[in-house]
């Protein structure tokens, strides 16, 4: 867990210790969740390799709980090809919650 830590350090360097704990939990949280291989290591090519299976599961999960999850995701991953696919999820959610807060 500590290369989690420093990598969410590393591409947020003014991240607060409570939301690394928090993007550190969801993160274990989420793999243990998502990986099916005993061979699967806890670290950003996960995310970067099952990046639709991943998609496809956070879709079923709440608004506001996908969203604080994509976020942890995007930290870790920082400047890769595949952030901006979670990038585009995070921001339709966060468009949808805002037209739902203004009906």
């Amino acid at each position: 867990m500590d290369l989690i830590k420093e990598e969410l350090l590393k591409n947020k360097p003014n991240i607060s210790e409570s939301t690394i704990k928090t993007y550190c939990s969801l993160i274990k949280s989420m793999f243990n969740k998502y990986s099916n291989n005993k061979d699967d290591k806890l670290n950003k090519q996960f995310f970067i390799n099952n990046y639709k299976s991943i998609i496809e599961e956070l879709e079923k999960e709440n608004l506001n709980s996908r969203k604080t999850r994509l976020a942890s995701i995007i930290v870790l991953l920082g400047d890769t090809p595949i952030t901006d696919h979670y990038k585009y999820i995070m921001m339709k959610d966060i468009k949808t919650k805002s037209d739902n807060d203004n009906n």
